[in-house]
């Protein structure tokens, strides 16, 4: 049990948890927050996470070029199913109901990559959390929180500016804030710049949730646009917290020396530091300005004393109050079809195209399955692990029946030897393999060869993406048939425009003769006539009846894009492409990756020496 302090006695704590956070390794939240940025990303907070979730939305959009957005969970909620965005959770318990409700959501909904970062070990909130959704696990703390959260905020924040800025971008001596507390008073009005947003945050939280002031927080523009107004009628009762640091010096000052002094109670915080140090300092004083009006009011800030009903709230069953807004399959396409206006025509389309999609495929006989791996097999996060055991079973039942099993995937021999080790050694004459995007055909019995040498045509590959702009950007691994590029975090403002970039310089005179696809974690540039067909189209040429074929990325530039429009008999269990005679998403709660994998395994039946595949419009 770990021991409870005061309030004043955790802010005495506070340097020794800036020392462990900077200590701490944040190379796997940066490559969570940074690898492979594509579109929106949502940050969702709580409470006091609020004020961090406001922190990373910042970084993000200075950083990556990105839009960000900051919700609650219950703005989580009533997302647009169609919505496409990575998502980042903060809580440093997960164990509150919005918190969990919030992992449900993720983690059944087209938000991927989806990430939680808490202060609890993985390991102890591994089983609250789908194996599709990492947890980042920042230095725990060694006492319990009060009412009010402080050192949990400092070290999630003092975490995101060392991910979106680099190792060394804190100081190593603690910065300990020097300012002047305001007069309590019944209304505190906080005048902030867009940087410092994450504390009028944080000042309002504080002072709200123990009820020591109504905080009314404003930027220095808004604040022109009528709010003076109010200001002046209860000037009596409300003091002014003028947050002061660059680039809006000028802007706050001017603004500040308006007021009339003589009249209104203004006080005035500055910094010297710029960017997120001065954040840093501020949320500081923020933490101290609560424990300040606390104390003048009798008031013990870490445990003011929740009402009876407060408690009530708190841990109110959500499950049943939320309507979920899972995607269905024609959401899916809807949100692959790239129009606006004629979204109703559009659904009738792929509602009629669904159910004879669906009509055709009951009576279809299949010889066998081929799969994608990484993002389908496995979780595009936990790639370099074994599959789980229900994918590994719903594989070997299929294996069992007799029918056949291809995999085609852009990994090599990682891949070939992860197969042998959980595959039934009896069933290996019937796997076949397209490694490196089928570039290479191999069954699982047979020996791999040597594919570490690149070929001419990959060095040449190489040779263009070492050139600007992407001499410094890229991590290349290349191979006989295959060249992939991940990007060094952080150093591309726009990593989504990634793959149209290779795409250029690969087609720049004299063009090569390459085709460049994505994966949820790679860009791979692989020969032209390399294709994951080649794996369906040699399991066909054994046997008498056509394949089902299930890949992630089916969306067009995705990788597995040419093996899901191919034929008409294919599933997605993520991204889709457009056209409604293929590549259909079947389910309608939003499951995606390994678990939906299972599903769709386990809706295929023995019939004879084929299978059957059975379902019916979700």
């Amino acid at each position: 049990m770990k021991p409870r302090i005061n309030y004043a006695t955790e802010l005495t704590r506070l340097p020794e948890s800036y020392e462990r956070v900077l200590e701490w390794n944040p190379d796997e939240l940066r490559s969570r927050l940074l690898g492979a940025v594509d579109g929106q990303a949502i940050f969702v907070g709580t409470g006091g996470t609020l004020a961090v979730a406001r922190l990373a939305a910042g970084l993000h959009e200075t950083i990556t070029g990105e839009p960000a957005r900051v919700m609650t969970p219950l703005e989580l909620s009533r997302l647009s199913p169609l919505a496409r965005a990575r998502v980042v959770l903060f809580s440093a318990g997960l164990k509150h109901p919005d918190a969990l409700l919030a992992v449900e959501m993720i983690s059944t909904r087209r938000m991927h990559p989806a990430t939680v970062v808490t202060l609890r070990a993985p390991a102890e909130v591994r089983s609250s959390v789908p194996s599709s959704v990492a947890i980042i696990g920042l230095p725990p703390l060694s006492f319990s929180e009060g009412f009010l959260a402080t050192t949990s905020v400092l070290v999630m924040a003092c975490a995101l500016i060392r991910a979106y800025l680099g190792d060394d971008a804190l100081p190593l001596t603690f910065p300990s804030p020097t300012v002047e507390m305001p007069e309590p008073a019944e209304r505190l009005l906080v005048l902030g710049t867009p940087d410092l947003a994450p504390i009028s945050v944080d000042i309002e939280t504080r002072c709200n949730e123990l009820g020591i002031a109504a905080v009314q927080t404003v930027d220095y523009r808004n604040f022109a646009h009528g709010r003076h107004v109010g200001l002046a009628r209860n000037a009596a009762t409300t003091s002014v917290l003028a947050l002061i640091a660059e680039p809006f010096v000028n802007l706050a000052e001017r603004t500040v020396a308006v007021l009339p002094a003589d009249e209104i109670d203004v006080t005035t915080w500055r910094t010297s530091r710029s960017g997120p140090i001065g954040t840093v300092e501020f949320l500081l004083a923020s933490m101290q300005l609560a424990g300040n009006f606390a104390e003048r009011q009798g008031i013990e800030a870490s445990r003011p004393g929740a009402p009876e009903f407060g408690r009530r709230l708190y841990h109110l069953g959500l499950r049943r109050m939320i309507p979920r807004k899972n995607e269905g399959s024609v959401d899916r396409k809807l949100s692959a079809l790239p129009v606006g206006s004629v979204k109703d025509e559009a659904r009738a389309i792929y509602e009629d195209g669904l159910k004879d999609w669906v009509t055709s495929i009951s009576g279809q006989q299949f010889s066998g399955v081929v799969l994608d791996y990484d993002g389908t097999i496995c979780s595009t996060s936990g790639r370099y692990q074994l599959p789980d055991e229900t994918v590994q079973m719903a594989i070997a039942r299929i294996l069992e029946t007799g029918a056949w099993l291809g995999i085609a995937s852009g990994r090599g021999k990682s891949l070939f030897s992860d197969l042998r080790e959980w595959v039934p050694k009896a069933y290996w004459e019937q796997v076949v393999l397209g490694l490196y995007n089928g570039g290479i055909k191999i069954r699982l019995s047979e020996e791999l060869p040597d594919m570490s040498v690149p070929s001419t045509l990959m060095l040449d590959v190489v040779s263009r993406l070492c050139e600007p702009p992407l001499e410094h950007a890229l991590r290349i691994e290349a191979r006989s048939h295959q060249v992939t590029a991940t990007l060094s975090t952080g150093t591309f403002s726009q990593p989504s425009k990634l793959r149209s970039t290779i795409a250029a310089l690969m087609g720049r005179r004299p063009a090569l003769d390459v085709a460049v696809v994505t994966s949820g974690h790679s860009v791979d540039v692989i020969p032209s006539e390399s294709s994951k067909t080649s794996v369906a189209d040699e399991i066909e040429s054994l046997l008498p009846y056509p394949v089902l074929a299930i890949g992630d990325q089916g969306d067009l530039g995705g990788n597995d894009f040419e093996l899901l429009a191919s034929s008409r008999w294919t599933l997605t269990v993520d991204e889709c492409s457009p056209d409604p005679t293929r590549c259909w998403y079947l389910d309608d709660a939003g499951r995606s990756g390994p678990e939906l994998l299972t599903s769709y395994l386990n809706a295929l039946h023995p019939d004879g020496e084929s299978l059957t595949f059975e379902t019916t419009i979700p």
